[in-house]
């Protein structure tokens, strides 16, 4: 299933279900529509790459215009692959988004309310997960890799989120583009993290393993007590389709994708 409406002027996969509300923004960046060359051309979101630093915020505040707000509504985060949440708070605005100085540190998680704050996060192959509640007035945004999944990020968002009291049954959750099973061959050491009740989320192919870094995400929410009704699945490979970045596609050198999320 696709959960995303590309717009094809702006170069961005916008959460279709999300597009009417009013006060809510969310999608996922392609590689295309922006200023960066070479390896990084064209759209690349991420400071850190090894990319030209103007071309990378001329990127952020071409998006931000595409989005109808401005770069200082934007939080940025140094993400590290571990399972740590941050809830965005007023003070927050603007962090990284034209430099690496006053980045939120070790940080794959972000939770915004209704603040006029965008969360966002960077992927070239890892799960981005996207969680809005209506009702509540929230929404959080995830960086799953491997590391992030076998320590439960997503079952440490809904925890947090029902620490706020956010109702469950209230959370709808996208989980986006990102590396397929068929392209993701990992380490037997990667396989031993897996939570065995989860075993189900590789297959040895070739003889190699291979991980579902989406189906394990999505296990963990419905052990979190979220119902398959609330999650939609997009069906975007980062490696095979041309849209995206993809580090391992790409032998590491390669740009960043930007999953984002807030209220406008």
């Amino acid at each position: 299933m696709n959960p995303f409406f590309y717009d094809k002027d702006k170069e961005i996969l916008f959460i279709d279900s999300w597009i009417k509300e009013e006060e809510i923004i969310a999608g996922f960046t392609t590689k295309y529509g922006g200023y960066s060359k070479g390896a990084y051309a064209s759209n690349n979101q991420g400071l850190h790459v090894g990319d030209s630093k103007n071309d990378v915020v001329r990127n952020r505040e071409l998006l931000a215009k595409n989005c109808g707000t401005s770069l200082q509504q934007w939080i940025f985060a140094e993400q590290i692959h571990d399972s740590n949440i941050h809830i965005v708070t007023e003070q927050d605005g603007g962090r990284d988004a034209k430099s690496l100085h006053d980045v939120i540190a070790d940080i794959d998680g972000l939770i915004t309310m209704k603040n006029n704050k965008i969360a966002a996060l960077m992927f070239a192959d890892c799960v981005p997960i996207f969680m809005y509640s209506k009702i509540d007035k929230v929404a959080a945004i995830l960086h799953a890799g491997w590391k992030g999944s076998v320590k439960e990020i997503a079952k440490q968002a809904i925890k947090q989120l029902d620490e706020l009291g956010v109702s469950l049954k209230n959370l709808e959750i996208v989980i986006g583009p990102a590396i397929c099973k068929t392209c993701y061959e990992v380490s037997e050491e990667v396989i031993n993290q897996i939570p065995k009740k989860h075993m189900e989320c590789y297959e040895i192919i070739d003889n190699a393993y291979h991980l579902d870094l989406k189906q394990l995400n999505y296990l963990q929410l419905k052990d979190s007590g979220i119902d398959s009704s609330q999650i939609v699945v997009s069906n975007y490979c980062t490696v095979e389709s041309d849209l995206f970045f993809s580090h391992r596609r790409d032998n590491g050198k390669t740009g960043r994708m930007l999953g984002f999320i807030g209220f406008k």
